[in-house]
């Protein structure tokens, strides 16, 4: 019996891993990132307009190492570093939705529209490499979710309000409807 119970337990843990990241399912990640200095400031759910989407512009960025960025000083949204990570949700190759803050913080996403937006970012860079068919299914996923909160959710791309190529030369609007 000593003999299996390593084998059980290793069989527990692999099964509350896979559960904890199935498709579908909105992994919370907002009490375990990286925190800067502050607080970001709150919001009505009626001030939201849009969902912006963003990339991170590398392909070898994590949650972590992006919260860590924003968090640091001297990045490029914040001089003293922003609160926390800037975006809202972050969605990998898999498809897989991270929620990175709450949806009434006014994260620094997009200067001069953050109070009335989302931001959510794909990881990767769509200058070099399209979309997975998994990351184009969970953004239209989590749309379908945020409108069912907020009435009137419209979709932008983070290059509508500022001279960037963000989210990517190879994302449109027209993958996700």
């Amino acid at each position: 019996m000593k003999k299996i119970v390593p084998y059980i337990v290793a069989a527990v843990a692999l099964a509350v891993v896979l559960y904890l990241t199935r498709p579908g399912r909105i992994i919370d990640l907002r009490s375990i990132l990286p925190k800067g200095l502050g607080e970001y400031r709150r919001r009505d759910l009626k001030e939201i307009k849009r969902l912006v989407i963003h990339h991170t512009g590398s392909n070898s960025d994590t949650i972590r190492s992006v919260a860590r960025y924003h968090t640091s000083k001297g990045n490029h949204i914040c001089q003293n570093g922003c609160p926390a990570i800037s975006y809202h949700y972050m969605i990998d190759s898999m498809g897989r939705i991270y929620q990175t803050n709450d949806i009434q913080e006014v994260s620094y996403h997009v200067g001069g529209n953050n109070s009335a937006s989302i931001g959510v970012a794909f990881l990767g860079d769509f200058n070099t490499r399209d979309l997975s068919y998994d990351q184009v299914k969970a953004l239209k996923r989590l749309y379908r979710i945020l409108s069912m909160k907020i009435a009137g959710l419209d979709l932008a791309l983070h290059r509508d309000f500022s001279s960037t190529s963000c989210p990517g030369s190879r994302i449109s609007l027209d993958l996700f409807r």
